[in-house]
């Protein structure tokens, strides 16, 4: 798995933690499966990117000097965090 494929896939992994935990109650198994997972692909992104910082716009994602737009999976993530008034997260 080289860089940009540990990216998308915590990205996948992050758009699905924040869905379960809009949907359903903390304890409840899809809830903490997602959160598992996020852990998952969180330490395999963390061999490529550390510290992860994240940045969050309206309309976009900035990771690794890079700006990240133009796909659903990106702009769910920043809407839903930029809906939150979070600029950013540093992991």
């Amino acid at each position: 798995m080289d860089k940009d494929e540990a990216l998308k896939e915590f990205l996948k992994a992050l758009r699905v933690a924040l869905k379960s935990v809009i949907i359903y109650q903390p304890e409840h198994t899809a809830a903490v499966q997602a959160g598992e997972e996020l852990k998952r692909k969180i330490d395999a992104l963390l061999k490529w990117i550390n510290p992860l910082k994240i940045g969050f716009t309206q309309q976009s994602l900035h990771i690794d000097d890079r700006s990240w737009e133009n796909d659903r999976l990106y702009l769910e993530i920043a809407k839903a965090f930029h809906q939150r008034k979070i600029k950013g997260l540093e992991i």
